[in-house]
């Protein structure tokens, strides 16, 4: 059965990542082979992935790993993300592989998705959930407000399901 995945924040091929996010790998190497293996163990061919920003930081590990990585991959542009423009405009993202908008919401599932955290976002009134890719620990997932930060770092760098995630939320409601 296909599943919905979230994650943001891999930054694969970016060394400095190890450092800004404090991450326990030795080098470059270490983490993508780390990362696609979390990843690959989590997601299976069938499934949908939605990157919430900082997919990779230059383009040739960029679509290096857009082909080794299991499911569709579907990349929302974060401030870190040269590297899936220059792919995009060259058109040699993978096919199952695509870009959206900054910014959208799915009915069906009742979020709205972005990189960047917001106050308001479109369908909160409604009771729509927000899920974010920003990295910065001072924009943590807060069950109260139903904001929930999919960044790679906070989950064990491996995309969350979207039923667990909102198993997470039915929990803490009943």
């Amino acid at each position: 059965m296909q599943k919905i995945y979230f994650t943001a924040n891999q930054q694969f091929g970016r060394p400095s990542a190890i450092r800004d996010f404090q991450r326990p790998f030795e080098n470059v190497e270490d983490m993508n082979l780390s990362l696609e293996e979390s990843w690959n163990s989590t997601v299976e061919k069938d499934d949908i992935v939605y990157v919430l920003g900082n997919f990779a930081w230059d383009p040739t590990t960029a679509e290096d790993m857009l082909k080794r990585l299991n499911g569709t991959i579907v990349l929302v542009e974060g401030e870190h993300d040269s590297a899936i423009r220059d792919l995009s405009k060259r058109k040699v993202m993978p096919k199952d592989c695509g870009l959206v908008e900054p910014l959208f919401s799915s009915p069906t599932e009742k979020i709205a998705i972005s990189y960047w955290p917001m106050h308001e976002w479109p369908g909160k009134s409604k009771g729509y959930y927000h899920f974010f890719g920003f990295p910065n620990k001072k924009y943590k997932t807060d069950h109260k407000k139903k904001m929930v930060n999919v960044a790679c770092d906070f989950w064990g760098y491996k995309p969350k399901s979207l039923d667990s995630i909102m198993d997470l939320f039915n929990d803490i409601e009943t």
